[in-house]
């Protein structure tokens, strides 16, 4: 969070990022007007925004299986029209709708593409192996980009690698700043496996970063099934028409648009953020987020009187590093009002 806290002699008050403005703060006996030193906040055209994971969020799981199916010389596709073959009853559908384990997947899958490759005239490589091919999908490399990706967006205010990662998460970041409620939706599975600390990892970065996660396996339903749309919507408080949705495959936008959600395609990043711009009528790509007005009582206070005998108010709100304004008072003689001389703005490393 950044601690914002505002210190004068004898009285204090907050002018900190969610701001007082408009209210008069009295301390000491003395009132003090706080104004609004930033525009006001637009509202937002929707109320809610939901993400899709892979190919918006991290990485398109497609990538690593493409790249596994060619190092094994296998035709472009095999794997991924084998995941399809069959839908909606097939092994995959029922590893995303929670009906099979990942490891029990495992098989199941390996008989499928090995009756397919059969019917195609060839043989699965001997080296071939579905729990590989999983384990590159959603290696460690996803979970580290993430972490390294929020790290450098933290400390510099822009991403030094995988600079697309950057633009989605300061879009979730800034919606939830305007007050936008935010949710992945993702088809995803149960990782009964060895390596599954690595995406509880994942998903628990997800979860503290939105609002709210609904996870196909965890609900019965996978997109593009309406009813996972309509349960999603109920979860996140908002009709259809309310909300927009990214992800990279069609055939989940078009069910999702027949509801009436608004549905953005996600094949460019920086294109795919300025459509949801335009969709919600807010700014997601300014870091950090601007200021969000809100009310005193809803802000986190407390207060604390220095050996000097300045008396700090402290308020907890916004991210990033402390951030402490020192603020200084002097009396003008010819009219003996009491004014603001000037703000110095320092950062603090404290603890």
């Amino acid at each position: 969070m950044l601690r914002l806290a505002c210190a004068v002699r004898v009285t204090v008050c907050s002018l900190g990022g969610k701001g007082l403005a408009g209210r008069t703060v009295a301390a000491s006996g003395v009132n003090v007007q706080v104004q609004r030193t930033a525009a006001a906040m637009p509202s937002a055209k929707k109320k809610a925004v939901i993400f899709d994971m892979g190919g918006v969020l991290v990485t398109p799981p497609q990538w690593a299986i493409n790249s596994y199916e060619k190092s094994l010389g296998l035709p472009r596709m095999f794997i991924q029209g084998v995941m399809m073959k069959g839908m909606p009853d097939n092994a995959f559908s029922q590893l995303e709708r929670g009906e099979l384990t990942l490891s029990q997947f495992f098989s199941a899958f390996t008989a499928e593409l090995q009756q397919a490759a059969g019917e195609a005239g060839m043989e699965l490589p001997a080296d071939f192996s579905t729990q590989e091919m999983f384990e590159k999908m959603q290696g460690g490399e996803v979970v580290g980009v993430m972490v390294r990706a929020v790290r450098n967006l933290r400390k510099h205010g822009k991403m030094q690698e995988r600079e697309e990662v950057g633009v989605m998460i300061r879009a979730v970041r800034n919606l939830r700043k305007h007050g936008v409620k935010t949710c992945i939706l993702t088809n995803n599975w149960v990782d009964d496996t060895p390596g599954r600390e690595g995406r509880a990892a994942s998903m628990l970065f997800f979860r503290r970063l939105f609002d709210h996660v609904v996870e196909s396996c965890r609900v019965g339903l996978r997109k593009p099934s309406p009813e996972i749309f309509h349960l999603t919507c109920r979860r996140v408080g908002v009709q259809p028409q309310e909300a927009v949705f990214l992800d990279d495959i069609g055939t989940n936008l078009k069910s999702a648009r027949q509801l009436g959600i608004t549905t953005i395609l996600v094949r460019d990043f920086d294109k795919a953020v300025r459509e949801l711009e335009e969709a919600v009528g807010l700014e997601l790509t300014r870091f950090p987020p601007p200021a969000v007005a809100c009310k005193p009582e809803e802000v986190p206070h407390c207060y604390i009187t220095l050996k000097t005998g300045i008396k700090l108010h402290y308020v907890d709100v916004g991210d990033g590093p402390v951030v402490i304004l020192h603020k200084t008072w002097s009396h003008q003689q010819k009219s003996r009002r009491t004014t603001v001389k000037g703000w110095e703005h320092k950062q603090k490393s404290l603890p």
